[in-house]
């Protein structure tokens, strides 16, 4: 499915340069700028998905430091009864 959107994207575009009436400069640079556009779009789409990544490992780095340091405590408990 996304194999067939992208061909057709693919198709769309040479045939939209094959056909323009503009010049290969003037295609160019607006395709140029219509890329620009997307990848902005795409950065701003992840931005947040990408912070709640990063914050949900931030939380799991900190809780596996507060289990270890639970672990290291009661495994030095024996040790001081003896």
């Amino acid at each position: 499915m996304v194999c067939g959107a992208l061909a057709g994207f693919a198709a769309g575009i040479i045939a939209g340069i094959l056909f323009a009436p503009e010049k290969g400069a003037d295609a160019r640079y607006r395709f140029m700028i219509m890329g620009d556009t997307c990848i902005k779009q795409i950065k701003t789409r992840l931005d947040e998905p990408v912070r709640a990544i990063a914050e949900i490992y931030s939380g799991i780095v900190h809780l596996t430091e507060a289990l270890a340091n639970i672990g290291k405590d009661t495994s030095d408990e024996p040790i001081k009864r003896i």
